[in-house]
């Protein structure tokens, strides 16, 4: 899986139902329970809300696509704070 790598690796799955992070350490023969973690609070909606665009906003993807980098900057602001409590949060 990680061969060759000497740092771990994680994998991150967003779903309707939750998200999912697999972490992989260097030199792991097999993936076990104690290797993934549930995160039922981020689900699909709020990753769609992050990255697609609402009426009031184009979204992160758009301001990217576009160059529009007021935009941008706002948007990456809500990326990193959701990101940060939604994923982050329940890896460290």
């Amino acid at each position: 899986m990680a061969d060759g790598v000497a740092k771990p690796l994680v994998y991150l799955l967003t779903t309707l139902h939750g998200s999912l992070a697999l972490l992989v350490r260097p030199g792991i023969e097999a993936l076990t329970d104690d290797h993934a973690l549930w995160m039922n609070d981020f689900k699909t909606a709020q990753l769609h809300d992050l990255l697609l665009a609402r009426p009031d906003d184009p979204g992160y993807l758009r301001s990217v696509i576009g160059g529009n980098y007021t935009s941008l900057r706002g948007n990456l602001d809500k990326l990193w704070s959701s990101l940060g409590a939604g994923i982050v949060a329940p890896l460290v």
